[in-house]
């Protein structure tokens, strides 16, 4: 299954002057060229620092999966990638020559027009939790956006320190208060030229059936939502699965299930538990078409940016109780009237 997605990013640093040609990138800038790797909920599980930004991404990743302490991905399992990279094992690249980032596919009701279209706007909106985790990075700390005075060396841990007290941060906090100020679809960091392409992974027959069938799997679950309504133009318009409240209240009972099961831990969710709660929907609710992915992720997504304030509110403000009843918090007049000041 799917672990999360890869990209490359660049940091721009200060460098000697006798250096400045190695770190010099296309575009004229002065950065190190670091490959990050995050799981579904935009913590980072590797990164590499220290490539100069001349560095192609070819140059990074196979540098990544070859060194020693390397980027290991399971047999069967593996990462997103954009058209930079080769699709192949443990990397599953977007059909190229088809509409792929989300400014090409622009408003309204440009919708895909066959599996190859539909794959690649899935792809994309899933693979864009390595932009959103770079964009939140970069964000939290002021010094990545900006070049430091310390040597190179210290750079490059400084950036590995970041990374990791930003995973702290969300894996502690009932919200990351980062979150909310990065689009939810940002510009691509760093985004391939046209003779940037990856080629370290070798492509395979075997994987390029994989993605036409996971192509094809995809627009059978998405084929009713595609052609119910009509668009401005008269073409059919996306639209998003609509819960019921059986389904919501079966999917918290999936996740109580899961959680007596020993599938969450003080990170969060372990990977895979979006199918465990799919094969438990199928239990609560036989005969149902809920998948793993896009609607359990999503709909939890939901949950989570509609429900994260309260339970922040539930962590830090003591003296507060829950009244199951009314369904909302209650307090005695002296605390009500302290947290009114």
């Amino acid at each position: 299954g799917c672990l999360g997605a890869l990209d490359g990013t660049y940091i721009n640093v200060r460098v000697p002057s006798k250096d400045r040609g190695r770190y010099r990138n296309r575009k004229g800038q002065l950065p190190v060229n670091v490959l990050g790797v995050c799981d579904r909920n935009m913590n980072f599980v590797y990164m590499l620092c220290g490539w100069e930004g001349s560095a192609s991404d070819n140059r990074v990743l196979r540098d990544a999966i070859t060194r020693a302490n390397s980027l290991r991905v399971p047999n069967g399992q593996y990462y997103l990638v954009d058209g930079g990279y080769t699709n192949g094992s443990s990397f599953l690249s977007p059909y190229r020559g088809v509409r792929y980032h989300l400014d090409e596919w622009g408003t309204g009701s440009r919708t895909p027009q066959n599996f190859r279209e539909l794959y690649n706007l899935r792809h994309t909106k899933a693979r864009n939790a390595i932009e959103r985790a770079f964009g939140i990075l970069k964000m939290r700390w002021a010094i990545l956006r900006s070049n430091s005075f310390y040597p190179i060396r210290t750079q490059n841990r400084i950036i590995m320190a970041c990374a990791l007290i930003h995973n702290f941060i969300r894996t502690t906090m009932p919200e990351d208060p980062n979150e909310n100020e990065i689009p939810e679809f940002p510009i691509p960091s760093n985004p391939p030229s046209d003779d940037d392409y990856i080629d370290q992974v070798e492509s395979s027959p075997e994987w390029t059936q994989k993605r036409d069938l996971l192509a094809q799997q995809i627009k059978i679950v998405m084929e009713p939502s595609m052609t119910s309504g009509t668009g401005k133009e008269g073409g059919a318009t996306s639209k998003c699965r609509v819960w019921t409240s059986v389904e919501e209240n079966a999917l918290v009972n999936a996740q109580k299930d899961i959680v007596n099961e020993g599938w969450k831990t003080e990170d969060g969710f372990r990977t895979g538990f979006a199918f465990q709660l799919e094969k438990k929907m199928k239990t609560y609710l036989p005969g149902c078409e809920i998948g793993a992915d896009p609607h359990i992720t999503s709909k939890m997504y939901v949950w989570k940016k509609t429900y994260a304030s309260l339970a922040n509110i539930k962590a830090n403000k003591s003296g507060l109780g829950w009244n199951d009843v009314s369904k909302s918090f209650s307090c005695d007049d002296d605390k009500y009237q302290s947290l009114m000041k």
